[in-house]
Order: structure tokens, then C-alpha cells, then sequence
């Protein structure tokens, strides 16, 4: 295997592990506007059943559950919404200059081009193990707020 195709591999390792990251960043967006839509969806027919005058029939206890169920859900949709530090979906030019191009003794390209796919994926994994409790929460979030409206809509139906 001649030099030059060895470094066409090595920066099409790179490629494919850096769209990974990109694939990764926009799941995140995604489950991120997924919740912030479930979040308004949910509220909109929760806060439309709360505001029913339940205050002269239905127990105080069935009340408070149905609004903590509900807070529940909404919390746990804002947790996947909220800014998460630490996430790597790009590179640093730090980590460029320091570990690699400034580095001695100086690295062959092909040898740049394997240690920045090593590291690419390093950040893939770390990026997978840091999703898991915002996918964990989204579906918390979307089952509670689910059981929340129908809470609601059994208290709207017993006690009217």
C-alpha cells in the first residue's frame, strides 16, 4: 500500500467519524425541540383542565397529585432542553496545535489523520453515554405529561 493511499484512508476514517459527530449533535437538537414541542403540547390542555373549578367536589389529595404528576413531566422535558456543559461535536483548535501539529517529535500525516480519528471517536462515545439520561428524560417527560392529561380528563369527567 503506497503512501498517499494510506492517507486517503486515514482522512476518510476522519470524515466519516466527524459526520458521526455532526449525526450526534443534530439528534440532540432534535430530541431538544421534540421535548420543547411535548412540553407546549402538554401544557396547553393541562393548564385548559386545571383551571376547571374542582375546588368543591373533588378531593384535595386527587388535586395535588395530578399537579405534581404534571410537574413531573414538564421537569423532566426542560431537563432535556437545558444547556448540557462538556458536549464535543467540534473540534478545538488547542487540541489541534498542542497534541498534534505542534507536537514533537512531529507526526507523520497519516499518523495525524489516525490519532484525530482515535480522538473523534473518543468524543463519540463520550457524547453517547451523555444522551442516555436526556433520552431517559424525554420519555419520562412524554409518559408523565401523557398520564397527566389523562388525570385530568378522568377528574373533568367523575367530578363535573
Amino acid at each position: 500500500m503506497g503512501y498517499a493511499q494510506s492517507i486517503e484512508q486515514y482522512k476518510f476514517i476522519c470524515e466519516e467519524t466527524y459526520s458521526k459527530l455532526e449525526d450526534q449533535a443534530r439528534t440532540l437538537d432534535e430530541l431538544r425541540n421534540r421535548s420543547a414541542l411535548t412540553a407546549a403540547a402538554i401544557g396547553i390542555p393541562s393548564s385548559f383542565l386545571a383551571t376547571r373549578d374542582f375546588s368543591i367536589r373533588v378531593p384535595l389529595i386527587l388535586l395535588v397529585m395530578a399537579t405534581l404528576v404534571f410537574s413531573i413531566g414538564i421537569c423532566s422535558l426542560v431537563f432535556v432542553m437545558k444547556p448540557a456543559p462538556n458536549w464535543a461535536f467540534h473540534l478545538r483548535s488547542e487540541v489541534l496545535l498542542r497534541g498534534w501539529i505542534e507536537a514533537k517529535p512531529e507526526m507523520t500525516d497519516s499518523e495525524f489523520y489516525m490519532n484525530l480519528a482515535l480522538h473523534l471517536e473518543e468524543d463519540f462515545d463520550a457524547n453517547r453515554l451523555r444522551m442516555k439520561p436526556f433520552w431517559r428524560a424525554f420519555q419520562v417527560g412524554l409518559w408523565v405529561s401523557l398520564a397527566s392529561i389523562a388525570n385530568w380528563l378522568i377528574l373533568l369527567i367523575i367530578y363535573s
